[in-house]
């Protein structure tokens, strides 16, 4: 992330700090929450929630909490403008995450986001490949034009004192900007590590992604493969994933360059007052409270255990992929696959149980778990790349042997099928009878 971009998002965390000291604080993107609850959130307003209810058979299911408190107040409309964009190289999971961004811990777990699905950057990251023969750039571009703060009034904050009991747990929407950040993931996939190699030496002044695909066609040649994928949180439309091959290149070019030109077409319609999208929402708590749960910590054994989730989802891909050419095959490396994915959706499950009520830990609790799940998580990587490739070592000796016993067959006279006997017979049959008539 560029340091411009790095030093104005740390002054807007200072100045929201210091317009509530010592408050706890969720930062969410707004994006996060529309796409979870379809509608945007005012200031004042007391957020929805998604929670966990027993239900029967010691099982739990999931119920929409919805809040009608309120906090009153006096809105305060503040300038702060800030243009970003770059074009970057990701090199991996962590750098999607560090330049997509990643909504906050507490926040997601508290509001329910990851009961289903998942944070969007980490949906995005699972999505790419990182081998030798792959390269991912990305265009990401930040632009926040104002902000909005809701300055509490005394009458408001002596009434909820009165009732805290109401309003303990509770946040309700303080600060709300509004931009968008525009997002193009291109991931090429190339016949050799060579062509890779070369491909991420180019480098350009330009930071449009269609220049650079032109570029990495003129210097190295054209991928295999292209998989692009494009978000804009103005929009409120989910993430778009398509694919292309080596043949639909040029199509894959244009519709990179229709992608930027609506980018472009969406930040002007912001300049010009034509669309009002939220950014980012940072949420407040009615009352403060010392033992509070909704206190944010620590954010890297989150990043951590995120990356863990991204890991576990491209190990649980490909071993999918590889379970499916096992289809019929009860050799052991198929079984042994077979075993691994159901371990693999296993160990996937409890993180993701974890992640979803990370509110709930202490600090102790979250590094405890992060060091334990990274060593099984590295584990269990090792091993599907093993059994991965002994799946394909089998079943390349079981082509070439069936092509041998094809080869070394001999020669037979083939049977003709029932159809062509018929044709056959009606010839014979109409040769007959036309000799008759001559006769």
């Amino acid at each position: 992330m560029s340091t411009s971009l790095l030093r104005s998002l740390l002054l807007y965390t200072c100045l929201a700090l210091l317009a509530w000291p010592g408050q706890a604080t969720l930062d969410i993107p707004a994006f996060e929450y529309q796409r979870k609850f379809h509608q945007p959130l005012n200031l004042g307003e007391c957020p929805q929630r998604e929670i966990k209810v027993q239900a029967g058979n010691n099982s739990t299911a999931l119920e929409e909490q919805r809040c009608n408190l309120h906090h009153r107040g006096s809105v305060t409309h503040i300038p702060r403008e800030l243009d970003d964009s770059q074009n970057v190289l990701i090199t991996s999971p962590s750098r999607v995450l560090a330049y997509l961004g990643l909504c906050g811990g507490e926040a997601a777990a508290f509001l329910g986001i990851l009961n289903k699905g998942d944070c969007l950057a980490v949906e995005i990251a699972s999505r790419l490949t990182f081998t030798e023969k792959t390269m991912v750039r990305a265009f990401v571009g930040y632009y926040r034009k104002s902000v909005d703060v809701l300055d509490s009034v005394e009458t408001a904050n002596n009434m909820i004192r009165d009732m805290d009991r109401y309003y303990r747990d509770k946040v309700y929407l303080k600060h709300r900007s509004y931009g968008t950040q525009e997002v193009i993931f291109v991931q090429f996939r190339f016949k050799s590590a060579k062509m890779t190699a070369a491909a991420k030496n180019v480098k350009l002044d330009s930071r449009a992604m269609s220049d650079y695909m032109r570029a990495v066609e003129q210097r190295v040649g054209k991928p295999r493969r292209i998989t692009v994928i494009t978000l804009s949180t103005a929009t409120q439309d989910t993430y778009e994933l398509k694919r292309f091959s080596g043949k639909l290149w040029d199509r894959a070019v244009r519709h990179v360059q229709i992608k930027e030109n609506e980018m472009r077409r969406t930040k002007n319609n912001i300049n010009t007052n034509v669309i009002f999208p939220h950014l980012m929402y940072t949420l407040y708590p009615f009352v403060e409270e010392k033992n509070t749960s909704l206190r944010t910590s620590d954010p890297i054994p989150w990043e951590k255990t995120s990356i863990l989730e991204i890991q576990l989802r491209q190990a649980i891909s490909v071993a999918k992929k590889t379970s499916r050419k096992c289809r019929g095959n009860r050799k052991k490396p198929c079984r042994r696959m077979r075993e691994l994915r159901r371990k693999l959706i296993a160990i996937h499950a409890e993180i993701h149980t974890v992640r979803s009520e990370w509110y709930n830990y202490s600090m102790t609790e979250k590094q405890a778990f992060v060091a334990r799940y990274s060593a099984r998580v590295k584990s269990y990587s090792s091993v599907t790349e093993r059994v991965v490739s002994s799946v394909r070592e089998m079943l390349k000796r079981e082509k070439m042997k069936k092509f041998k016993r094809k080869k070394n067959k001999p020669n037979q006279i083939p049977m003709l099928t029932t159809g062509r006997m018929n044709r056959m017979h009606r010839i014979r049959h109409s040769r007959r009878r036309s000799k008759v008539r001559k006769g």
